[in-house]
């Protein structure tokens, strides 16, 4: 990997990544991903600078959170992308989308059911 990337999987911190970026991340974790656990996404959402926004999304395994709740994960892309953009919204299906993209004061990061 080194030779190919120019860099080694021992120097990849996601954590540090986070931690610098001022960019809009959405985190879309499903609660019952086997290969990636949820606290991953809930410690990267936790360290992050900058706007974010964490959806757990129940019953969801790796990478088939869009296939179980496809209108919360489409509001919640629709939010992070409005509030980039800094276009006035409000949430019209979804109520948990974290604080820094709808102006509340309590996080809503809440698992989602199906």
């Amino acid at each position: 990997m080194k030779h190919k990337a120019g860099f080694s999987m021992e120097q990849v911190s996601p954590l540090q990544a986070v931690e610098h970026s001022h960019l809009p991340v959405l985190f879309i974790h499903g609660t019952k991903d086997n290969y990636v656990p949820t606290s991953m996404s809930e410690q990267l959402y936790e360290h992050k600078a900058g706007p974010k926004s964490l959806l757990l999304v129940d019953g969801a395994v790796h990478g088939n959170a869009y296939a179980v709740a496809p209108k919360e994960y489409s509001e919640a892309v629709r939010l992070l992308i409005h509030q980039a953009l800094r276009i006035e919204v409000h949430p019209t299906s979804i109520t948990s989308i974290s604080p820094e993209l709808t102006g509340a004061t309590q996080q809503a990061a809440l698992p989602l059911s199906t």
